[in-house]
Formats: C-alpha cells, sequence, structure tokens
C-alpha cells in the first residue's frame, strides 16, 4: 500500500461529490482546505493536539432546508461580523469554539480563493443523536461535506451520514463497504432479522408482508449491531463480539456467563412502537375532521413510547459495549442476547485459508490473500474459530479504532475492512 498525503484525502472527496452529481468546489481550494486541516492536526496549542470540526458550507445559501415538520433544533449558520481566513494562526484561536457533538466552523473559498472561516453552525447535536439511537429522525446535514480532526494526523470526512474516506498519518481508507445490506455476512445475522419479522406479525397479523417492511426491519437490525461496534470503537479499548447461531460453544472457554436478553426485547419494543405511530399517521392523513383530535393525541401518547424505546436500546447498547472491556470477547446469540463476556477462544486449528473481501458478497475475484500471522492473538483466534464454526460471525475492534468482521465464505475464513460503520438512512428517517 502506497503512502498517502492530505491531497489524496481531498481527490477522494472530489470524486465523491462528482458521484453525487453535485456542483464541485474548485479542485484547489479543497487540496488546500486538507493540507490545512492536516498541518493543523499535528500543532499543538498551548501543548495540546489542535482538535476541531468543520463544515464547508457556502454562505451565500445560508438558508437550512426547511422541514415539513417544525424541529426546533434544527441547525442554523451564525455568522461572523469579521470573518477570518483560513489559517494555522487563526484555527488556534477558533479550534476550541467546535466540537463534532454540537457546532462546526462555517469554511468556504471566496471570490479569489481564499479559504476563509465564514462563523458557526450549530445545533448539530442531533446528529450524533442518532447515530447512538437517541432520536430516531435524521436531520438534514449543512454544507457539501464535513471533516473533523479526530487525533494527529487523522481526519475523518462524511457527506451527509456516509463517511467518505479517513486519513490516518499516511493511510488512507475508503469505508464503502455496505456489508450489513447484502452478502454472507448478512446472510449469517439474517435469522435475527427474520426473529424481529416475526415478532412484529405475531403482534399485528394483518401487517402488510412487503418488501419494504422487510427492509426496515433488517435496517433495524442492523443499525443496533453497527451502533454496538461504533459504540465500542469509540471507547478505544479494543474488544471482540462473537455471534454464533446455537447453544454449542466447543471452543470457548466463558469467564462470566450470564443471559442479558434485554437488547432483543428492547429492540422488539422499538420496532413495535415505530409500527404502531406510523400506522396511526396513515390513519389521520384519511381520518375525518372529527377523528383527528383523537388521532392526535394518540400520536402524541405514541411519538413518547416510541422515545422511550429509543433510549431503552440505546442504555442496552451501551451495557453490552461496556462489558467488551473485559479481556476476551463478548458471546452473543443470533437474537442478540448475551450469553457471556470474558470469553477466551480454545480453539487451536489454524485456518487454511484466509482472504480480505474487498466487496460486501466475497466474491472469488474480489478476495485477496494475506498474512495470518500479521495480525495480534485476538484476531488470529477469531479467525480460528470462524473456520471451525462456518456459520459464526466475528467482530474485532482494535485499540486504534479499526474494526473488522469475520466469518466464513466457502473454504475461506474471510475478513472485511472498512465497512460502512453508520446506520442507513431512509426516507423514512430523513427530515
Amino acid at each position: 500500500m502506497g503512502v498517502s498525503h492530505p491531497s489524496d484525502l481531498a481527490k477522494e472527496i472530489l470524486q465523491a461529490i462528482n458521484r453525487r452529481k453535485i456542483a464541485a468546489p474548485p479542485a484547489e481550494a479543497v487540496i488546500r482546505l486538507f493540507q490545512i486541516i492536516y498541518h493543523a492536526s499535528i500543532s499543538r496549542e498551548e501543548s495540546e493536539f489542535i482538535s476541531f470540526h468543520l463544515v464547508f458550507f457556502n454562505p451565500a445559501e445560508a438558508q437550512h432546508r426547511q422541514s415539513g415538520v417544525p424541529v426546533r433544533e434544527l441547525w442554523h449558520f451564525i455568522p461572523l461580523e469579521c470573518p477570518e481566513e483560513m489559517n494555522l494562526p487563526n484555527i488556534s484561536k477558533l479550534a476550541l469554539s467546535s466540537h463534532p457533538r454540537s457546532s462546526a466552523l462555517a469554511v468556504y473559498p471566496n471570490a479569489d480563493g481564499t479559504l476563509i472561516i465564514w462563523g458557526l453552525i450549530d445545533q448539530l447535536n442531533r446528529y450524533e443523536d442518532f447515530i447512538r439511537l437517541e432520536n430516531s429522525t435524521a436531520p438534514h446535514r449543512p454544507g457539501l461535506f464535513e471533516a473533523r480532526i479526530v487525533g494527529p494526523g487523522h481526519i475523518l470526512v462524511t457527506i451527509g451520514y456516509e463517511q467518505i474516506a479517513e486519513l490516518v498519518i499516511d493511510n488512507l481508507s475508503l469505508n464503502s463497504i455496505e456489508i450489513f445490506s447484502s452478502g454472507p455476512l448478512l446472510q449469517k445475522l439474517a435469522p435475527g432479522v427474520a426473529s424481529l419479522l416475526e415478532d412484529l406479525y405475531s403482534h399485528f397479523p394483518h401487517a402488510i408482508s412487503s418488501q419494504e417492511v422487510k427492509e426496515r426491519i433488517r435496517s433495524l437490525w442492523m443499525s443496533v449491531i453497527q451502533r454496538l461496534l461504533f459504540r465500542v470503537k469509540g471507547l478505544k479499548y479494543g474488544g471482540a463480539i462473537l455471534i454464533v447461531p446455537d447453544s454449542n460453544f466447543e471452543g470457548l472457554n466463558t469467564k462470566y456467563r450470564m443471559h442479558y436478553d434485554r437488547l432483543n426485547s428492547a429492540i422488539k419494543r422499538y420496532a413495535l412502537s415505530r409500527y404502531r405511530l406510523e400506522v396511526t399517521r396513515l390513519y389521520i392523513t384519511a381520518a375525518r375532521q372529527e377523528e383527528i383530535h383523537l388521532l392526535n393525541k394518540k400520536l402524541a401518547a405514541q411519538n413518547s413510547a416510541c422515545r422511550e424505546s429509543e433510549k431503552e436500546v440505546e442504555a442496552a447498547i451501551w451495557f453490552v459495549a461496556l462489558l467488551t472491556r473485559i479481556d476476551g470477547l463478548v458471546l452473543m446469540n443470533q437474537k442478540l442476547e448475551v450469553i457471556g463476556f470474558g470469553v477466551e477462544i480454545t480453539t487451536a486449528k489454524e485456518p487454511l485459508s484466509v482472504r480480505k473481501a474487498l466487496t460486501a458478497n466475497a466474491a472469488k475475484k474480489a478476495r485477496r490473500t494475506f498474512n495470518y500471522t500479521y495480525f495480534g492473538t485476538r484476531h488470529r483466534s477469531m479467525m480460528r474459530y470462524c473456520d471451525a464454526n462456518p456459520d459464526s460471525v466475528g467482530f474485532v475492534i482494535s485499540q486504534d479504532s479499526d474494526v473488522r468482521a469475520i466469518t466464513k465464505v466457502d473454504d475461506d475464513v474471510c475478513m472485511w475492512e472498512n465497512f460502512r460503520l453508520l446506520p442507513e438512512i431512509t426516507p423514512q428517517d430523513a427530515e
């Protein structure tokens, strides 16, 4: 793998913008932007590394997109009375005024191509709330793209809710593989989706059994797995999660046995509350005038129940994520019930073939051989277990926050890197 530079990151962002058929800004401005960000990330201000969050935002288009439903927390652009040129001294002064949890610097080139800090954007917390399942709707994101300094030499770039690229020192990774929407890994996690659908239809026998409903249930289930991995990644301890199909635990030494099924039950309550909410909204659109008042009261109560379910799921995700900080892996079944933690893999036989999968479906031509011994104990033990137990799925999170998925495909143990961790955004989610 070659050495990457900030200019390579800029080119990836420009290509991503072009693929979306959006008018791209001048390439020179974007390249210059990432050169400044990178140099800022390895600079210090009063002995502390500089960190900030910015939005590539045209102040001439300052009006945010209006939502059909009024929401007080929508972001706004707050202009500086005297905009500042984007350079290292000015960034050093303004960096602490931004944080991805709440606000960002609004940066855009002026008429002569000079990068300018035009102001700030507020109320960005709803993005973080959505990612952590603290909010069921996905607020519209400002600007053309967002960039944040995660650490020295570490820059993360997103467009909307999609992570486009990540530069870590001199290693550029593209986070574009959708392993949770198709492919063998999804197939092995599908029993959990089936159980959630079965529960929905047991409460609503006449629910529309459409492909759309099935896709939304799949998206919900997989988003919980993604958010769990996202949460573990954020803890920066490293960890591992193994999902197994049955109660045959040969090759595993479980130090702390338990049965924690609250994540599963909370997901079911959340799915039911979302469905009830959607059904009531449909009734309102077709209701007679005299029925609307009562239906609106029902809708308000269901909104409240839905928010409570969201909070329960988020708290259960937190609970499971924290178990990964104990030495050993967290063992779960396909219903996402925790069976134990502090689990040691005792399977000793090394796999005959290990490959990196470059696509979600892990087609044979999209697999690359790699050196099994290159990875540490945690990865190698997961590969051994998945080789011996082909229906299992393992996730390994390194202390440096890399996340890898492992399972057996045909005769190969396949490992995915740089896959999408942010949950999918559907039209129902977006505001």
